[in-house]
């Protein structure tokens, strides 16, 4: 089993460990390629009460570089087709953030769901790990519940939501265009709660819920690839956030009250390391928008289902695009 509760450091009381076994770490290069690199993957997924099989609905990609001293926002499509292990020895292909559903514990009824859980984030890593050939120094997963906790004790954000976002059941080629409203009004159903958008667009600001009805919100009026505007639409959020709660960060680390933004979350960062994290992140002027960590693809259908297949000269594609974005 890879949960190791022995090896388990000191956490904030309020996060679940995630431990990382690093499988694959013999093939990759962290003494040439990838010195002074570190890279935390940010997982948002749909994981809640009693769930074995939640999906990695967003990953993204933190990287700090201590060469150039720059750090790198990018996004990962849980949609590529990868390689990885079932049960620790059978190979096979699937899309990425099928690794977060992979459990390997023998004996279900002698593990927690959050077991299970924190074992689906080591894998995804062990996944990413194996086929980017770049190293993962941590990860920190958020559910919804946990997003908007962590957005709320920020403070919320101020962000704009524009006429075509609050457009509703527009008919384009055949798609039903939702717009925000209707995720939003999904997620009071869910949450028990009744929160509006002002009906004019511009500048709102966005508690925790509204702030996840926006991040999770898909189809739009006029868009042309939902998938790829809402992971930029997501790298804004986060940018945005940060910018405008750089110094409540930094002063909630300060005051050792990580404990406040990092309710429930899955981590395997020490509450040393997230303080740590944060201190890199407001020392900086700025965080980089790289778009998607592999800029080049193609859709491909294989037995009905979609999945995105990187583009490249040299084998293997995904190492040397990832090694380009990062380590250039």
């Amino acid at each position: 089993a890879y949960i190791q509760h022995t090896t388990v450091p000191t956490f904030a009381a309020s996060t679940y460990p995630v431990v990382l076994t690093h499988d694959y770490a013999e093939y990759i290069d962290t003494e040439t390629t990838y010195a002074g690199i570190q890279n935390y993957l940010i997982v948002g997924s749909d994981a809640r009460e009693g769930m074995l099989t939640p999906h990695a609905d967003v990953m993204l990609l933190i990287s700090f570089n201590a060469n150039t001293k720059t750090i790198k926002l990018f996004s990962i499509s849980r949609d590529f087709l990868v390689s990885m292990q079932d049960a620790g020895t059978q190979w096979f292909k699937a899309k990425l953030n099928a690794a977060l559903s992979l459990q390997y514990i023998d004996d279900e009824s002698d593990h927690t769901t959050e077991e299970f859980y924190a074992q689906g984030l080591n894998n995804l890593v062990n996944c990413i790990e194996w086929n980017f050939k770049m190293p993962i120094q941590g990860i920190i997963n958020f559910s919804w519940e946990d997003f908007c906790k962590t957005i709320d004790a920020l403070g919320g954000v101020d962000i704009e939501i524009t006429k075509e976002m609050l457009s509703t059941e527009v008919e384009e080629d055949g798609v039903t265009v939702d717009g925000i409203i209707p995720v939003l009004d999904d997620l009071n159903r869910l949450f028990g709660t009744n929160y509006h958008f002002k009906e004019t667009p511009g500048i709102q600001h966005l508690n925790g819920t509204k702030s996840l009805a926006y991040v999770r919100l898909r189809h739009i009026k006029g868009s042309l690839n939902s998938d790829l505007e809402r992971a930029e639409r997501i790298r804004n959020f986060v940018l945005q956030l940060i910018s405008q709660k750089k110094s409540d960060l930094f002063s909630i680390i300060q005051k050792d009250k990580i404990s406040e933004i990092a309710d429930g979350i899955y981590t395997s960062l020490t509450e040393e390391e997230l303080h740590s994290l944060v201190k890199e992140i407001y020392k900086l002027p700025s965080i980089e928008n790289e778009g998607f960590l592999i800029k080049e693809f193609h859709d491909e259908i294989i037995h009905d289902t979609q999945y995105l297949i990187a583009d490249g000269k040299n084998e293997p594609i995904l190492e040397e695009q990832a090694k380009e974005a990062l380590c250039e």
